[in-house]
This record gives C-alpha cells, sequence and structure tokens, in this order.
C-alpha cells in the first residue's frame, strides 16, 4: 500500500485537491458567515476544557453557505441516549430514533426540530396490577376541560374499589354540575341495580341544603311510579337528643302556603297517622288566630274520639261565652255559653230566652241545655228550641217549687 508524502493525495488514491489546514478558534463555527473553507475543513473549537471542546468538519459549500457539523467531542456530539429504563442506547447508522407509545406520547420531526407532545387521543396509566398514579398542582388550578358537548367520565370501570373527591377538604366548595345561569341535569347513582346514597351520613355537625334556592323550585323525592313497595323515612332513627322536623316553620312574607297529605289527587285509599305511637304524645292541630279554621271531613265510616282507656271521656271544647242582665244576648259561636242574670221566673212559669247568633239557621241542628243557681229550689228545664236565621229561642219552665233567684246558664252546640 502506498503511503502519500504530502497533502496533495493523487494516485493512486484518485484525489485531487490538498487537504485544507484545520482552523483553531474560540467559537463554533457559523454557516452563513464563515464562508471561503474548502469542503474537509476542520474547525476545532477549543473552550479550554475538554468537557466542552468539540470538533466540526465542513462537509461542503452549497448556496452561499457552508455545512460544518459536529464531528467530535463537547456536548454537540449525542454519543447515546438513556432511559429510565435499560441502560445506554447507541446510534444506529447514525442515528438514534425517538418514537411515543401509542396513546400516551407523540414525536414529530421538522427540520432540526424534535417535538414531543401528548396526542389529541390520550391514556394515562394502565389498570393493570398494583398501577397507580398521581396528579398533584400547588396554588394554580387543575381544569379537566371538555367541549360543550363533551362527555367526562371518572371511573368507570371501578366496581369494588371506592372513588374519593375533596376527601380531606376542611374549607372551600366543591361544586357538582352547572353554576350561575348554567342548566343541565345531576344525577347521582342512575343506575338500575340496588345502590345506596349516603349524604352526610358520618358523625360531626352537617348543615345540608337542598333546594334553598329562591326560583320557585321543584323538588321531589320518592315521586317515582313505583312498582314494588317503597319507603321514605325522614327524621327516622332511634334519637338520643331532642329533634325537630320543621315544615312550613317560617315567617312568610307574600304568597299561600299549603301543605297537602293525601290531597286531591290522592285517589287511592290511604292510612295517615299522626302520633299513634304508644308516648305521651302532644298533638295540636291549627290555630285560634284570626280567620285560622279546622275542618274534619269523614266518609260512612264516621269519625271517632277517643281518649283510651285510662282516661275516657276526657274531650274539652273550649266555648264562646257572653253574660246579660235581659234577653236578648249576643253570642256568635257554634259552641257557646250564655250567661242570663237577675231573672226571678215564678214557679210553674215559662220563660224564653233569646240568643243572637250569626252562625245559626232556620234549619239548624242545635244541641241546647240549661242549668241555673240561687239558694231557691228552682229547676229550669228546656221544653223548647226555635232556632231562626241568626237567632235563636229557648223556652225554659220553673219546674221548681220555688222562684229562680240566681243566673240562668244555657250551653249550646250549634251542629250544622
Amino acid at each position: 500500500m502506498s503511503v502519500p508524502t504530502s497533502r496533495n493525495y493523487n494516485t493512486p488514491f484518485g484525489l485531487s485537491k490538498r487537504t485544507p489546514k484545520p482552523v483553531q478558534a474560540a467559537r463554533a463555527p457559523v454557516n452563513s458567515t464563515d464562508l471561503g473553507y474548502d469542503a474537509g475543513t476542520i474547525w476545532c473549537y477549543q473552550t479550554g476544557n475538554t468537557a466542552t471542546d468539540a470538533a466540526y468538519i465542513n462537509i461542503e459549500n452549497t448556496g452561499g453557505s457552508a455545512n460544518f457539523r459536529p464531528c467530535a467531542g463537547g456536548t454537540v456530539i449525542v454519543s447515546t441516549i438513556t432511559g429510565d429504563s435499560g441502560g445506554a442506547i447507541s446510534p444506529s447508522n447514525g442515528n438514534i430514533n425517538i418514537l411515543g407509545t401509542a396513546l400516551q406520547i407523540a414525536t414529530a420531526g421538522s427540520g432540526s426540530t424534535l417535538t414531543i407532545s401528548i396526542p389529541t387521543t390520550f391514556s394515562i396509566g394502565s389498570t393493570s396490577g398494583a398501577a397507580g398514579g398521581t396528579i398533584s398542582v400547588g396554588t394554580g388550578n387543575f381544569l379537566v376541560q371538555g367541549a360543550a358537548s363533551s362527555t367526562i367520565t371518572i371511573g368507570t370501570g371501578v366496581t369494588t374499589g371506592a372513588i374519593a373527591i375533596g376527601a380531606a377538604q376542611t374549607s372551600g366548595t366543591l361544586m357538582l354540575g352547572g353554576s350561575g345561569a348554567a342548566t343541565g341535569q345531576t344525577d347521582l347513582a342512575p343506575g338500575t341495580g340496588a345502590q345506596t346514597i349516603n349524604i352526610a351520613n358520618n358523625t360531626g355537625l352537617k348543615t345540608i341544603s337542598i333546594g334553598n334556592g329562591t326560583s320557585g323550585n321543584a323538588i321531589s323525592i320518592g315521586s317515582g311510579n313505583n312498582t314494588v313497595a317503597q319507603g321514605v323515612n325522614i327524621a327516622n332513627g332511634a334519637s338520643a337528643a331532642d329533634s325537630t322536623v320543621n315544615i312550613f316553620n317560617t315567617a312568610s312574607t307574600a304568597g299561600t302556603q299549603t301543605f297537602n297529605v293525601f290531597g286531591a289527587n290522592a285517589t287511592r285509599a290511604g292510612a295517615v297517622n299522626i302520633a299513634t305511637g304508644a308516648a305521651a304524645h302532644v298533638v295540636a292541630i291549627g290555630a285560634d288566630t284570626g280567620a285560622a279554621s279546622l275542618t274534619l271531613k269523614a266518609g260512612t265510616a264516621g269519625i271517632s274520639l277517643s281518649t283510651g282507656s285510662g282516661s275516657p271521656g276526657t274531650i274539652s271544647i273550649t266555648p264562646g261565652t257572653a253574660s246579660s242582665a235581659s234577653t236578648p244576648i249576643v253570642l256568635n259561636a257554634r259552641v257557646g255559653h250564655a250567661v242570663f242574670t237577675g231573672f226571678t221566673t215564678a214557679s210553674a212559669a215559662n220563660q224564653v230566652f233569646v240568643i243572637t247568633n250569626s252562625f245559626i239557621t232556620a234549619t239548624s241542628t242545635v244541641l241546647v241545655t240549661a242549668a241555673n243557681f240561687g239558694t231557691n229550689d228552682a229547676r229550669m228545664t228546656v221544653v223548647k228550641v226555635t232556632p231562626g236565621t241568626g237567632t235563636m229561642d229557648v223556652y225554659l219552665t220553673n219546674n221548681g217549687p220555688a222562684a229562680l233567684n240566681g243566673d240562668v246558664h244555657i250551653n249550646f252546640w250549634i251542629m250544622s
């Protein structure tokens, strides 16, 4: 083999040009400005540090530009790439492939740039084995955003595990569904299986608000057309302290409040039990304020008032009362107690007592009793009652041996 004796490589090597003289500089070459160097020129970039020294070679001059390329040393040359596993990867034919993983990482090369990105359709993590993952943020926000018609699902593959949202929250707000003027629907446990929904079901003081807005909410609980027996319980636990259930228990400022239990639309027979448990319940129904009223209705089975075997007959009615030394007396009440004073009806004599009453009519059914007081043995007895429009005449006869010298008490109940 022939060895050239100079840099003019000719026969037998077939080279006609001399080897260009190397360049030594304290910077790297710039292709657009470092012109006039022959192809094959070696540029030695000397930084004074062997870890950063580098060498370049001009491959060709074309288009008014040099084409220096790194060929050794420094940080401009990539010898290997090392990942999380697999050790160092060396080039193959001068190339190292950086490839993505389907649905996780995508790579795209253009010119001298390799762009690594997350694809528009992607998957993070794995459901295999003990695989896990954590996404953390600091004081900034974490946003999972979708388009207007997107469907965002969380934990759709979890069947026996647990999904916790805001489990460690001690303050702040956890919102589900729209806010502001947003519309839409929020479903909890919409499946068709036997599901259990617990809300604020642990220890600690909870405040639960449902439908407390002011826009005329419609709130339904247990209102489905059930095909099997269902139960709706409110405050039905074995209380170990005071419990209060309030319905319409605030001072309303407008509108009419209506509370329906088996109302006009309940056309199937039902049962209403109020304070029927074996305990000393105190039940108050209605009010005696202003024009308040109470109506009890019954069909053919009637109305029964029972006080139980322990205290039979303890039923009371508060009557309207009036007193007068003359007749008529005005007493506008369905149940009344009228006291007439100063009358001296003789023995065997009759006396008519007139009661003016706005509830009575000529066809009213009226229950009337009479009693008299005084030291004489007078016995005022009801012999006749004549109802009229707005008035009632009560005829009494003194069946006693002595004249009346005390008050006469007439009790009445206008039943219709």
